[in-house]
């Protein structure tokens, strides 16, 4: 599947203390999953709500949230100018409003579902929230972030590995261990689905007996995604596009931008390797051998051949280069 490029920069832009004080308690931060949103890169996860404008400069925005003691922010979304924040604490799993101009979180609305966290996102219908974690997962609308009463919900079999709906209503959610036997939670069963009315509806497009680990979006009908054994693969409304197995581990983070595609697979072994493959729209992969010193989290492209790979603990720009020409 892959021809190796020896050549990569490698750049430590931000690290985490290991432990940090939070209503008069010691908690954990640990990075979990990246984004873009309003032109600001933002890294989330237990006790952190990390915003970055270019990259390699970031702060810590999560103020009065460490009031409450440990968190676990699982989903940001931009409505305008505002953010809405759903973490989970010692108060439960709720919606909260980002004030920029006064760097606080305020209390929205609960979220009832027994979860760690959701994925959430607006569509012309309103505020679409899914279930983490669940082998029987719900997806929820309501009318606005404020309301605590859905307009509809439906339930697919399966743990949600990435979610991406657009304001129209059209999107793609992927899925592992979505075997009929529920009960049977060792299941790597997983599929995808497409809707077209912002989740009320799901028609299952592909399946495979893989557990996937990471999806994004490459646009608005069309997913790329990753999983055990090295699997890789684009999906779309109509199924599936392309297919690779690259040997040497687990697809464990994606993502594409225009016509770039990236992925991080990492081995098994207790001390992680790990290679970044990068490709354009119609080309081959490019495999570059890298080593972090924990196992990566996400990765996020951020211009033509620059990364940021983010470990629990670490954020890495890399910069991926073809091999210098030879005189």
């Amino acid at each position: 599947m892959t021809f190796p490029a020896p050549f990569i920069s490698v750049e430590r832009v931000c690290t985490l203390p290991y432990e940090i004080s939070a209503d008069s308690l010691t908690v954990n931060p640990a990075i979990q999953s990246t984004m873009l949103q309003g032109g600001s890169f933002r890294a989330i996860g237990s006790n952190v709500l990390l915003k970055s404008q270019d990259g390699l400069n970031w702060r810590n925005l999560v103020a009065n949230l460490r009031h409450d003691g440990s968190f676990y922010i699982s989903s940001v979304i931009q409505l305008d100018s505002d953010q809405r924040i759903f973490a989970r604490n010692k108060n439960g799993l709720n919606c909260y409003r980002w004030e920029e101009w006064d760097q606080v979180c305020k209390t929205v609305s609960p979220v009832t579902s027994p979860t760690p966290g959701v994925f959430s996102a607006w569509t012309d219908e309103g505020l679409v929230i899914v279930a983490k974690e669940n082998p029987l997962t719900e997806i929820v609308c309501r009318e606005s972030d404020t309301s605590d009463c859905p307009k509809w919900s439906v339930k697919l079999p399966g743990n949600v590995v990435h979610l991406q709906l657009s304001s129209s209503g059209i999107g793609l959610c992927a899925m592992w261990g979505t075997a009929e036997n529920l009960m049977n939670l060792e299941s790597w069963s997983s599929a995808v689905y497409p809707t077209h009315d912002s989740g009320r509806n799901w028609l299952q497009v592909w399946t495979m007996d893989t557990m996937l680990l990471a999806g994004a979006s490459v646009n608005q009908t069309t997913t790329i995604v990753g999983g055990s054994d090295g699997v890789l693969a684009i999906v779309s409304h109509t199924g599936i596009q392309e297919y690779w197995r690259e040997e040497g581990g687990d697809i464990v983070a994606v993502d594409a931008l225009g016509f770039q595609q990236i992925a991080v697979i990492e081995s098994d072994d207790e001390a992680a390797v790990q290679r970044i493959l990068w490709s354009e729209e119609s080309s081959e992969w490019r495999s570059y051998a890298v080593r972090f010193e924990e196992r990566v989290q996400s990765v996020k492209l951020i211009g033509p051949e620059e990364c940021l790979v983010c470990t629990r603990h670490t954020i890495y720009k890399c910069r991926l280069n073809e091999a210098p020409l030879m005189n």
